[in-house]
């Protein structure tokens, strides 16, 4: 199990994997034969690790991005959900303006509260995130975007287009 967790970096992935690489393990003993179990199973793990991590890959949506008015459409469509509520108008911490969407989260410990979205109303961009936890009127976590847009590495700026 050690090695499935390693491997995959997650303790569930890591328990399928294992289950997966065993199942076909007990299929294949016979060809297994004299050689070692272990080293046979570790193999399989790595295989089936890749494996999955190149299937993830493909079934992975492509990055498009969209025009404003399909951002505004999807935007609208969020803020129709019945779990989602309007805050209406506000400004983010750089004092532009722009529209608060929030979803209110049951008592479940520390992630209790209030998360925001502000979204500028003319270009549909996301201003901020914020979360206010419960019973609490400022936010504990506010992250402001100033520029958004693609990149070719960590750490480059987007250009603003």
């Amino acid at each position: 199990m050690a090695v499935a967790v390693l491997l995959t970096g997650d303790r569930h992935r890591a328990e399928e994997l294992l289950q997966d690489c065993l199942v076909r393990l007990y299929v294949q003993w016979r060809r297994v034969g004299s050689a070692d179990p272990h080293a046979y199973l570790r193999r399989m793990l790595v295989n089936g690790n890749v494996s999955g991590w190149r299937r993830r890959q493909r079934e992975q949506p492509r990055r498009t991005t969209f025009s404003p008015g399909t951002r505004a459409a999807l935007f609208r469509l969020l803020a129709g959900q019945p779990a989602i509520k309007s805050i209406g108008d506000v400004t983010d911490s750089l004092g532009r303006p722009g529209t608060a969407l929030a979803l209110t989260t049951a008592d479940r410990g520390d992630g209790a509260g209030e998360s925001r979205l502000v979204v500028d109303r003319g270009t549909a961009e996301l201003l901020c995130y914020e979360f206010r936890p419960q019973g609490k009127s400022e936010p504990a976590l506010r992250v402001t975007y100033e520029d958004m847009g693609w990149v070719d590495g960590l750490g480059e700026r987007p250009d603003g287009n």
